[in-house]
């Protein structure tokens, strides 16, 4: 087995590692900003149109209450998403 920098002599851990220890120097930010994702703006149309469902006084719209847990749904998702999003990915600074 070669070594590679930032090997800790574990089969299958030296490569990755290695990845995140030869750009010390912080060339990176770990993702893109929120608001630059599609993610966040799908996440808040839906949500919007939850809630104008809900708040309609059509006899057809959903209940106020189950707007606002399905809202709420919407949110937990996307925070879900971005933190695995986020989990080990980087993006180069401008």
């Amino acid at each position: 087995m070669t070594n590679v920098p930032g090997d800790s002599g574990r089969p299958g851990v030296g490569a990755y590692q290695a990845d995140w220890d030869d750009d010390d120097d912080a060339d990176y930010t770990e993702t893109k900003s929120f608001f630059r994702t599609s993610e966040f703006w799908v996440a808040l149309l839906i949500g919007i149109a939850v809630l104008l469902a809900a708040y309609s006084s059509t006899n057809d719209s959903i209940s106020r209450e189950d707007g606002w847990r399905f809202a709420t749904a919407i949110s937990i998702g996307y925070m879900v998403s971005r933190g695995l999003a986020k989990a080990g990915s980087r993006e180069p600074n401008d």
